[in-house]
């Protein structure tokens, strides 16, 4: 993974530029016209992202993607357009970075002879957003893209933010073009899970990463390269003292120990809200509704 544009050693690559934040089906349609282009022309093409985003900076707001996360969307973006990037370009975004004058980043872009630059129609840089798309013209052959739309609604990252936030996670997949994932490393927890016969792995997750809060059908990646039917806990655990967030997943049909490994949770669908329980029994009988109702709704999503 390359860090700035001043690192890319390709030679005049067709460059996709863009935040891509949770890669969705706006940002899918970008590389897919940057690998055309890049096929047509006999050149590589690359993405150069950023990481956080700038409204994780500026606002506060959840990211969809972490960098981790965003490399491996990327790379799956374009083999599914026919072709890998040839390096990744992640930038991080701090202040420093955002504070970098508009003609700064398009001499730097230029620097390294692009074939083509591909970009969406609303791309905004620069200190203060000054610059927009068609500054771009002075680093190389300029490609613009206009927004995609999914019924009556423009794919963007708030929307797919806001569906997450309503818990309408299968909404959040068709603006995505997959179901929202969670990546992490699989820590220790309070081990409560074995003792109702429903063991978990608990995913660090980081505190700025949007989650959706419930209970949800999953379907979980594993070291072993196998995929998994689940269910997952997403957000606070109401019936135990804990953390405010988390992400518990139980994998159906498969035993071993998962702590230290790194794991993908893809969230299918929504199964319930929270619930607090009295006691144990209870909550044993709930779950076990649960993996019934997980396991009728992964049968029919896509495998």
């Amino acid at each position: 993974m390359r860090r700035s544009v001043a690192a890319i050693t390709a030679t005049a690559p067709v460059v996709a530029l863009g935040t891509f934040d949770g890669v969705h089906e706006g940002h899918r349609a970008l590389i897919a016209r940057a690998v055309a282009v890049a096929t047509a022309t006999g050149r590589p093409w690359l993405p150069v992202a950023f990481f956080p985003p700038p409204k994780t900076l500026f606002g506060g707001h959840p990211f969809l993607s972490s960098e981790s996360e965003k490399h491996t969307l990327l790379v799956e973006a374009g083999l599914a357009s026919g072709a890998a990037p040839s390096e990744v370009v992640i930038v991080p975004f701090d202040a420093d970075f955002a504070s970098t004058p508009a003609a700064a980043f398009v001499d730097a872009l230029a620097a390294r002879a692009p074939t083509a630059l591909v970009v969406g129609e609303d791309f905004r840089f620069g200190r203060g957003r000054a610059g927009g798309v068609h500054d771009l013209e002075a680093a190389g052959r300029l490609d613009v893209l206009p927004l995609v739309a999914i019924g009556d609604e423009v794919v963007k990252s708030s929307a797919i933010r806001d569906a997450l936030d309503a818990g309408d996670v299968e909404r959040a997949g068709e603006l995505l073009g997959a179901p929202y994932r969670v990546s992490g490393t699989v820590v220790a927890g309070d081990r409560r899970g074995r003792t109702i016969g429903v063991p978990t792995a608990n995913l660090a997750v980081d505190p700025r990463k949007a989650l959706p809060v419930g209970v949800f059908a999953v379907q979980v990646d594993l070291p072993d390269g196998s995929r998994r039917g689940g269910m997952a806990n997403l957000g606070p655990r109401p019936s135990f003292a804990g953390p405010a967030a988390s992400l518990e997943a139980h994998v159906f049909d498969w035993e071993g120990d998962l702590y230290g490994a790194d794991i993908t949770v893809h969230v299918v669908a929504r199964l319930r809200g929270q619930t607090r329980f009295a006691d144990l029994p209870a909550l044993r009988a709930q779950l076990a509704a649960d993996a019934v109702a997980a396991r009728a709704r992964l049968a029919l999503a896509p495998a």
